[in-house]
């Protein structure tokens, strides 16, 4: 699978990404601009650690929001509506 292609969702942003959080921009942006560690993990078929340290970083810089349990757990993240062209 050719990585060049996770690009278009991240033209014009400050951030300096990397290419699993350039991969999970991408994916969240396909399905609807909302999605678990778990479903992205099988998506882009990496490790669900991988993905959470991913998700994270990019809440981090202000990318992404966290949906967290009642516990505090980020249970999903979602794209700001800016982001997400609805494919």
């Amino acid at each position: 699978m050719a990585l060049a292609k996770w690009g278009g969702i991240t033209r014009g942003l400050e951030h300096s990404l990397d290419v699993y959080e350039r991969a999970i921009l991408h994916l969240m942006q396909q399905h609807w601009a909302e999605i678990t560690p778990t479903a992205a993990a099988s998506k882009l078929g990496i490790n669900r650690e991988t993905v959470v340290k991913r998700l994270q970083s990019l809440q981090t810089k202000g990318l992404l929001s966290a949906h967290k349990s009642p516990r505090g757990r980020a249970m999903r993240y979602s794209l700001p509506p800016a982001m997400w062209s609805g494919n």
